[in-house]
């Protein structure tokens, strides 16, 4: 069981597609056309493949902390010729060595951090790209370092943790 980070462009687009969602099949107006560009693709390959072990079968990639921590991280079609939206990091700890992975590939990639909790957290790496997402994420807040997010999220995961704890107890 893990702690959750999705990352998502903050290239947002006003163009929108009609889509059914596949859970409720209803339709709804899906934007399209964001995605990373060129240069934020190759900023975070470049961080992956130096923080990262060769990735498994599945693109999933272990990057390592300064402290010998890691942190799993998942890009669909980041080196591909389709688009790449974002992707996900998976944390069973937090500490600041993984606060600062987390920043290096949210700041590197210019993505909008979806920090899975409840009330769920948004994060921006700067007030610049913060305000690229205003309009979709009014309540998106700045974390502008590594030992930000390292406050903002531990709340978040401590949280988690008592949950994963209360779940996951086979003494019940």
């Amino acid at each position: 069981m893990s702690f959750d980070i999705f990352l998502q462009t903050s290239n947002l687009s006003d163009v929108t597609e009609k889509a059914k969602d596949p859970f409720t099949g209803k339709e709804y107006d899906k934007p399209v056309g964001e995605t990373m560009t060129p240069e934020e693709r190759s900023a975070v390959h470049e961080l992956l493949a130096e923080r990262g072990e060769e990735p498994d079968e599945f693109g999933f990639v272990a990057l390592k902390a300064n402290d010998g921590s890691r942190v799993v991280a998942h890009f669909k079609d980041l080196d591909g010729d389709s688009d790449c939206d974002g992707g996900s990091l998976e944390l069973r700890s937090i500490n600041p060595a993984v606060a600062e992975v987390i920043f290096e590939v949210a700041d590197h990639g210019n993505l909008i951090m979806h920090v899975v909790a409840d009330p769920l957290v948004i994060l921006a790496t700067s007030d610049k790209t913060k305000k690229k997402v205003e309009s979709r994420w009014p309540e998106a807040e700045v974390a502008d370092s590594a030992e930000a997010l390292f406050k903002r999220i531990g709340e978040a995961f401590g949280q988690w943790s008592d949950y994963r704890d209360q779940v996951t107890d086979t003494d019940s």
